[in-house]
Order: C-alpha cells, then sequence, then structure tokens
C-alpha cells in the first residue's frame, strides 16, 4: 500500500463513493444520500474534500460555509488508511477554504468519542450549548 493519497475538492464523481464510505462510517443513510449529496456540492457554500490514492476515494469531508462561519459535519477515512495524516490533511484543506472565505471559525459537530481527534488539532469549546431538534 502506497503511502501517497491526493487532497482536492469533491466532485460529483465522486459522489457514489463518498455516500459508500459515510455509509460504512455509520454517518449516514442510504436513503436518498447521493441526491443529497449532489445537493450540497451544487451549492456555492459547499467546502467539501476528497483524498484519493491511485483514483480511489479513502476519506471525505463534508463542511458548508453560511457566509460567517464553516460547519463542518462529517469526515470519513477508510480504516486502513486512517493515522496516515489523510484526516489531518482535509481538515487542514477545510482551514485553509475557510481562511479564503474569510470565516469568522470552523465549527464541528463531533461525536464524543472523536472530540479527542479535534482537540489535537486545535479546535476548542466555545462556550456555547449545541442544541438538535430532530425532523422526521
Amino acid at each position: 500500500m502506497t503511502e501517497s493519497y491526493a487532497i482536492a475538492p469533491l466532485t460529483n464523481t465522486d459522489v457514489e463513493a463518498a455516500a459508500k464510505l459515510l455509509i460504512k462510517h455509520d454517518l449516514a443513510t442510504g436513503k436518498h444520500l447521493s441526491t443529497r449529496l449532489d445537493r450540497l456540492l451544487a451549492c456555492n457554500e459547499a467546502v467539501c474534500f476528497g483524498a484519493k490514492v491511485d483514483a480511489e476515494l479513502v476519506g471525505v469531508l463534508l463542511s458548508i460555509s453560511n457566509g460567517f462561519h464553516v460547519f463542518l459535519s462529517h469526515i470519513a477515512v477508510e480504516r486502513g488508511w486512517q493515522r496516515k495524516g489523510i484526516g489531518t490533511a482535509l481538515v487542514d484543506a477545510v482551514k485553509s477554504a475557510a481562511k479564503k472565505r474569510k470565516a469568522r471559525g470552523i465549527i464541528v459537530d463531533s461525536r464524543i468519542t472523536t472530540a479527542g481527534y479535534f482537540f489535537k488539532r486545535a479546535f476548542r469549546l466555545p462556550g456555547a450549548v449545541f442544541m438538535i431538534h430532530d425532523v422526521e
């Protein structure tokens, strides 16, 4: 297995592979996922990246800007490629894009089990309460 990977903006040709990766990591459901990803990528405010090894998508990061902040909502890396810098490179790509957009910051919603990953990458708790209402 080569250690070389490339980070680039996610494109519509990556949608099916990205959907499979998100489903595999239990970050999304399959129902209409490809359609939702296509819609996201069509949005001018999408800030989404993929990591590829030999044209195979091995990592994906989804985020979107509201004009003030970038909201990082999903990141997944194939298990065989974890701990090789891909997740960090994806987060760095979002940081760079946020800076270019003159965003005030990046907000991430993280599972408790992955909060340490984001702490190591200079994310902090803002002192705000994150609340959610399920939409059925």
